[in-house]
């Protein structure tokens, strides 16, 4: 069963962030990565997918 982490970051300015991911150890596999400003829905896959913004 995969582990599940969630993580809140307040952030104290608006506008663009960086999100840095560095690899540790090579059997770790990163699959998704969720950004949601409102309140997450609980779903085991997550919320419905969209556009990327840029």
């Amino acid at each position: 069963m995969p582990e599940r982490l969630l993580l809140h970051i307040p952030f104290k300015n608006t506008g663009r962030h960086t999100v840095k991911i560095w690899m540790v150890d090579p059997a770790v596999v990163l699959e998704k990565i969720i950004i949601y400003k409102d309140k997450l829905p609980y779903s085991y896959l997550g919320p419905i997918e969209n556009k990327i913004l840029r």
